[in-house]
């Protein structure tokens, strides 16, 4: 192995199990120094597909036992998370990049919340500083909150910078006291030893209430609403309804308008998702064109936009096209349905898309329009309220389900879609890479 160019040994190790690499990684400096610096080409890793619960989610039932004789099969196995799960703290999912885990953490003693990154391969967590804007020291023995009026918030977004090889962590707050509001932003750049928070402009910008943060081509993207009611006009909402865009590298924020489209039809229920389309940004519109109190006359057609062009300076048209229209047939409501992303590449043409459907995934495959449901049955939860979690592997050939409560191992096979639910979850992210032994979690 020695004698083998640097290449090779990258991609003989790109073959191989992460729990492997992690093995190896202890076995030289050399072959750690290969498997830790992103030696191995990005798009050698596996697809990853990593899902979460809030830790103050609670549920009851638990996924039930059940092998079906056709389809693919699954493999439920490993002891992942088990030390994040027991960690103290409520965490809350705000993205995923490169195979790396972002989480909001809100003490149990007060009030303020701090961005956690964890290796969900080493279960090694990354607990950073509380920022410059909440770091106030007070008079009273007891901490005051910072954040108080309806409409406050805080949300963090993990990046990764491919030009200095770099993570960094962004965080926006909106402090709302009274009649006045303040918007604030601070960055963190990981890896370095004088890593601090960095306040940057948000001049100009003013957010409500974003959603989950997601990573794709070098942005952290935010979506502002995502629901509006019909009674709303078309060109209010557009105006309304933007991306909230962080570039990672130069460090600065814009607003990028949506496809007009969304906004055409009459009597519109908008409701739209973000999704990382191999590296550029799409959306799935999920609106309904009909009366939303009736379930039996929604639309059942999704239609996926990328964007292919913006102009980045100032508040530019972005170039939206139609990629793909996917229609299922058994949908009842829109909103019980997610679009995770790009899961497996068959051909030129023939696309097979990843979905959520309820607590339970379809994989759709846009050539044939054929739906298959992905089961997970086997998985037992802990009765603990931070223990919901599991990570789901694509390895082409089966998928691997590794999950923090299961000790034992079972292969059983896919289906058509089943009445009952088989997964018990509330949040994911996807990343398109795996790097889950990234440099920041070296040892001091």
């Amino acid at each position: 192995m020695d004698q083998l160019p640097m290449h090779v040994v990258a991609l003989i190790f790109s073959k191989l199990p992460t729990k492997t690499l992690a093995q190896l990684k202890c076995v030289c400096k050399l072959w750690s120094q290969i498997i830790v610096d992103h030696a191995i080409p990005n798009d050698l890793y596996p697809r990853v597909l990593i899902l979460a619960a809030n830790s103050s989610a609670t549920h009851n039932n638990n996924p039930t036992y059940t092998w079906v004789k056709e389809g693919r099969s699954l493999k439920i196995s490993s002891n992942l998370f088990s030390d994040f799960a027991k960690s103290k703290g409520k965490y809350h999912l705000e993205n995923c990049c490169r195979g790396l885990l972002c989480f909001r953490k809100k003490s149990s003693q007060d009030s303020e919340t701090r961005a956690c990154l964890l290796n969900p391969l080493s279960q090694k967590i990354i607990e950073l500083p509380a920022c410059a804007s909440q770091s106030h020291q007070f008079t009273s023995h007891q901490r005051r909150p910072l954040f108080y009026g309806i409409g406050s918030f805080r949300r963090y977004g993990l990046g990764f910078d491919g030009a200095a090889g770099v993570y960094k962590v962004v965080s926006i707050s909106r402090q709302i006291c009274g009649p006045r509001s303040y918007m604030k932003a601070e960055v963190y750049t990981l890896g370095t030893r004088s890593s601090s928070w960095r306040t940057i402009t948000t001049t100009g910008f003013t957010l409500v209430d974003p959603k989950t943060a997601l990573f794709s081509g070098g942005f952290v993207y935010w979506v502002q609403g995502g629901y509006f009611p019909m009674s709303m006009a078309s060109e209010k909402m557009l105006d309304l309804c933007k991306i909230f865009a962080f570039e990672v590298g130069k460090e600065e924020f814009r607003f990028i308008p949506l496809p007009r489209a969304l906004f055409s039809a009459p009597d519109c229920c908008l409701f739209f998702q973000l999704i990382d389309l191999k590296g550029a940004l799409g959306l799935v519109d999920c609106s309904a064109s009909t009366d939303c109190s009736d379930t039996d006359r929604y639309d059942n057609t999704f239609k996926i936009w990328m964007m292919e062009k913006y102009d980045h300076v100032g508040e530019g048209e972005a170039s939206w096209v139609k990629q793909y229209t996917v229609r299922l047939s058994f949908i009842r409501d829109p909103c019980q349905f997610t679009f995770i992303g790009p899961w497996d590449q068959l051909n030129e043409r023939n696309q097979v898309l990843l979905i959520k459907c309820g607590h339970s995934f379809i994989s759709y495959n846009v050539d044939s329009r054929q739906w298959e449901q992905i089961h997970t049955p086997g998985l037992h939860h802990s009765k603990s309220d931070n223990r919901y979690l599991l990570l789901v592997r694509n390895d082409k050939r089966s998928y691997n389900f590794e999950n923090p409560d299961t000790g034992h191992e079972y292969t059983v096979k896919t289906s058509r879609l089943a009445d009952k639910d088989d997964i018990d979850t509330q949040l994911f992210c996807y990343t398109e890479n795996l790097l889950l032994l990234s440099s920041i979690f070296k040892e001091n």
